[in-house]
């Protein structure tokens, strides 16, 4: 069945479109706001929680769940994939939430900068989403690339192959982009794994936050360093 699916994948044709991409149901790039999450929890009687860890962000739900994803500040290893380190940022994990209430989704994880999205990830997207989007937005542009992955099983290590398959659409006047990605390749077991999902960029703002975030980071992975040090000092 997995075969078949990237084998439709890789043999349907496809056709660059210069479509008017700007985002998903509600959630528009440049102009949905990080105060609109709110009013989400308060329509369906939750709250938002605080998540900083990665354990917190990977935990199963079976009912819809807002968590605002907050860098660990204390081992930023730990924090949540998506957590930034800026102020001007914040991330948002929707967990069990109903696209247009057509479409189920285990996690979609919403980015802001200055509290306007500008960056929408979908994890295991339903194919009748991508179905849909193909009817609305065409084709879009599909690439491929190999490489290989590196694992061990019974005791030996070995490098077996693996495939990215990306399928974009582009809304060149915005400089947005929204971007379907299978991953087929192997787990550090030599299991094999195919690995889905879709994201939208606003591409000028998603430039700026990247560089914020990673240079906060460095920051306080610094003054993280420092304050291990000092502990040591009696050493």
């Amino acid at each position: 069945m997995k075969k078949m699916f990237i084998y439709l994948l890789i043999t349907t044709g496809s056709t660059l479109f210069s479509q008017e991409v700007e985002g998903l149901g509600l959630f528009k790039l440049g102009k949905f706001k990080e105060t609109q999450i709110d009013s989400i929890a308060t329509k369906n009687k939750i709250t938002v929680e605080d998540c900083d860890n990665y354990n917190c962000e990977l935990q199963t739900e079976y009912t819809l769940h807002i968590k605002r994803l907050n860098a660990n500040k204390e081992e930023t290893y730990k924090s949540p994939t998506e957590a930034s380190y800026s102020t001007n940022i914040a991330v948002y994990s929707l967990n069990n939430y109903n696209l247009n209430d057509r479409y189920k989704s285990d996690r979609i994880t919403l980015s802001f900068y200055k509290s306007i999205l500008y960056k929408i990830s979908i994890s295991r997207p339903q194919t009748k989403l991508l179905d849909d989007l193909e009817i609305k937005f065409g084709k879009g542009e599909l690439k491929k690339q190999e490489s290989t992955d590196k694992c061990r099983t019974g005791g030996r290590s070995m490098e077996l192959p693996s495939s990215i398959y990306t399928r974009t659409w582009i809304n060149k006047s915005r400089n947005f982009t929204m971007t379907y990605m299978l991953m087929d390749g192997h787990s550090s077991d030599c299991e094999e794994r195919v690995i889905t999902s879709l994201y939208l960029l606003d591409n000028n703002i998603y430039t700026i936050a990247k560089d914020e975030n990673y240079n906060e980071r460095n920051k306080y992975q610094k003054i993280i360093e420092e304050k291990k040090k000092e502990s040591l000092k009696d050493l």
